[in-house]
């Protein structure tokens, strides 16, 4: 059984309420899973990815998970862009 937080199995935990998250690789995989899971708690999450169309299908998903997602679409493996991505995430208002 799945462990979750404040009661019982079922009950959704908020414990990224007003907390921030800056996901890269967003568009899929992991860094999908964890935007929606982090959505799910509370995070405002903020993707990053070199796929635009996988980051627009993640913040539907997002979306469909009651959450909110900004996306900004780069090339991580790059200095300028990441202090950007975190910038960004910044002026987003979350804590990173």
């Amino acid at each position: 059984m799945p462990f979750h937080r404040g009661g019982g199995p079922g009950n959704e935990s908020r414990r990224f309420e007003e907390k921030g998250a800056l996901i890269t690789g967003a568009a899929s995989g992991i860094g999908r899973a964890a935007s929606v899971r982090l959505a799910s708690e509370g995070a405002r999450v903020f993707g990053h990815d070199l796929n635009a169309d996988g980051l627009a299908e993640t913040a539907a998903l997002v979306a469909s998970a009651g959450g909110t997602m900004e996306t900004q679409t780069g090339d991580i493996s790059s200095a300028a862009e990441c202090r950007a991505a975190v910038r960004y995430q910044i002026k987003y208002g979350a804590d990173v």
